[in-house]
């Protein structure tokens, strides 16, 4: 299950682009993002299919970071 502090990264543009989730509930993440016009923050519908995770909307990542602790 995502958690706050994990990254989202999205393959779109040249460049792709990486997102910070700092809220999560029972359906929905909270994100920060940078280079998005009015939209540095924003709240994605949280989806569970087959024990795994997606966004409601769509716009799927193409992958899930979080940093491992020791």
């Amino acid at each position: 299950k995502p958690e706050p502090d994990d990254l989202l990264v999205f393959q779109t543009g040249l460049y792709g682009h990486v997102a910070i989730i700092t809220k999560v509930d029972n359906d929905s993440i909270e994100i920060i993002q940078q280079n998005i016009y009015a939209k540095p923050r924003e709240t994605f519908k949280l989806e569970v299919r087959d024990g795994h995770y997606f966004l409601g909307d769509g716009k799927q990542p193409v992958g899930w970071l979080r940093k491992q602790t020791k």
